[in-house]
């Protein structure tokens, strides 16, 4: 029996926290909006949508479904933009992970609040798109939880043979939505979050996935 591992993708597979910064500070300008950044990084972890309204809400500007329909509809123009020609490129240990994982037939997925467009963007730059034979994204109205939940559902739906989930993030947005799910979760300290606040919720919290031979003896 294999196991099902969904790896959230900003802070855990890259990290390219000022393109996205630099994104979002187009996309909320272009409705007349200046959120600082660290507000945008404060929502980073959440869904798209959940995140989306989070920077409203620390702006004192109501959730208005048109309004954010209109912010949302700029963020892929706005994210290209901001990605120019810079690289990305995978963060320590992510690549020796996804190819031992790959050699011994196990399930790899990602489970991302990116919106579809920005994550397939994110995924082919950094070359690691080829690993993922499953994904779930936000498409506009998803929380972090619900995410999980579908990604794991079209698993089951495709006849995947898997005895137990592993959601592997660097927020504790990641971890709250892998417990949520009924998953074992796993804190790595590559994003804008400590191994210390991780180890407070995740089964097991790292520095980096250059440990990573400790999620596998781990759920062995």
């Amino acid at each position: 029996m294999k196991t099902l591992y969904l790896f959230d993708i900003d802070g855990t597979l890259v990290n390219i926290n000022k393109i996205h910064i630099d994104a979002y500070r187009m996309d909320y300008q272009s409705v007349g909006l200046k959120p600082s950044n660290e507000l945008i990084l404060s929502a980073f972890g959440m869904s798209e949508s959940d995140g989306l309204k989070k920077v409203l809400n620390g702006l004192g500007a109501n959730y208005d479904p048109p309004l954010a329909a209109r912010i949302m509809r700029s963020h892929r123009p706005n994210f290209i933009r901001a990605l120019g020609r810079n690289s990305i490129d995978p963060l320590e240990g992510v690549v020796d992970f996804l190819d031992e994982l790959k050699a011994d037939g196990q399930h790899i997925g990602v489970i991302s609040g990116n919106l579809e467009q920005i994550a397939g963007i994110i995924l082919e730059k950094s070359g690691l798109l080829p690993f993922f034979s499953l994904s779930s994204f936000d498409f506009g109205g998803l929380s972090r939880v619900q995410i999980v939940q579908r990604a794991v559902a079209r698993a089951r739906t495709s006849n995947y043979d898997f005895k137990r989930v592993v959601v592997i993030g660097d927020t504790p947005y990641d971890i709250e939505a892998g417990k949520a799910a009924n998953t074992f979760t796993v804190g790595v300290a590559t994003g804008n979050h400590s191994l210390q606040e991780l180890a407070k919720t995740a089964d097991l919290a790292l520095p980096s996935l250059k440990e990573y031979k400790k999620i596998i003896e781990k759920i062995k």
